[in-house]
C-alpha cells in the first residue's frame, strides 16, 4: 500500500501545477476530488475534478461516501473513500485539500503526510487572474489568504513556492516524497 500525501495551499500558490508535474515524473498518482463548482476553461471531467450537482453531492456525503467533504465559497468539495483506497493500492498518491479537508482525512489516515505550499499574497492573486479567474472570484479567494496561512504549522512540511522558481519547489517536494516513501 502506498503513502497518502495531502497538499494544501492558498488559492493561486501553484499546488496543482507542482503536484501534477511530480505525477508526470511518476512519483505519485492524483486522487481526483469531486466538486459542485462550475468547470473552468481547460478543465476536464475526471482529470481536474469529478463535477456533480449539489443534490448528488449531499446524498453521497450523507451516506458516508466521502473521506472529506467541505464547502469552499459557494461550492462543495470532497474525496470519496473508494477513490483513496484504489489509489493507495496502486502506490503513493496525493490529494489537494483545504485545511478542513486535511483534518478530516488525517483522522481517517493518521499516517498521511501533509505538505503546505505557500507564496506571497500578491503573486497568488496574479496567478488566479492569469489562470482565468474573474476579478470577483480572485478577490474573494485572496480574502481567505491570511486565515489559510495560520494553519501551516499543522502540516509535516511547509514549502515556499518562490515566484518564478517553481522548478525548485518541484525538486524540493520530490525529495520530501522520496524520503518519506523510503521509510
Amino acid at each position: 500500500m502506498g503513502k497518502l500525501y495531502l497538499i494544501t495551499a492558498p488559492s493561486g500558490c501553484g499546488k496543482t501545477t507542482v503536484a501534477r508535474k511530480l505525477a508526470e515524473k511518476g512519483l505519485w498518482k492524483e486522487i481526483v476530488s469531486t466538486t459542485t463548482r462550475k468547470m473552468r476553461n481547460g478543465e476536464e471531467e475526471g482529470r481536474d475534478y469529478h463535477f456533480i450537482d449539489t443534490k448528488t453531492f449531499i446524498a453521497k456525503r450523507d451516506s458516508g461516501e466521502f473521506a472529506e467533504a467541505v464547502s469552499y465559497g459557494s461550492s462543495f468539495y470532497g474525496i470519496e473513500n473508494g477513490v483513496i483506497e484504489k489509489a493507495l493500492n496502486e502506490g503513493d498518491a496525493y490529494a489537494i485539500v483545504e485545511y478542513q479537508g486535511f483534518k478530516q482525512i488525517r483522522k481517517k489516515y493518521p499516517d498521511s503526510i501533509g505538505i503546505f505550499i505557500w507564496m506571497e499574497k500578491n503573486y497568488c492573486l496574479a496567478n488566479m487572474l492569469l489562470r482565468g479567474d474573474s476579478i470577483e472570484q480572485a478577490v474573494n479567494r485572496i480574502a481567505k489568504y491570511d486565515d489559510e496561512m495560520l494553519d501551516w504549522t499543522k502540516y509535516d512540511y511547509s514549502v515556499k513556492n518562490n515566484h518564478g522558481e517553481i522548478e525548485k519547489t518541484i525538486e524540493f517536494i520530490e525529495n520530501i516524497v522520496k524520503t518519506e516513501s523510503a521509510q
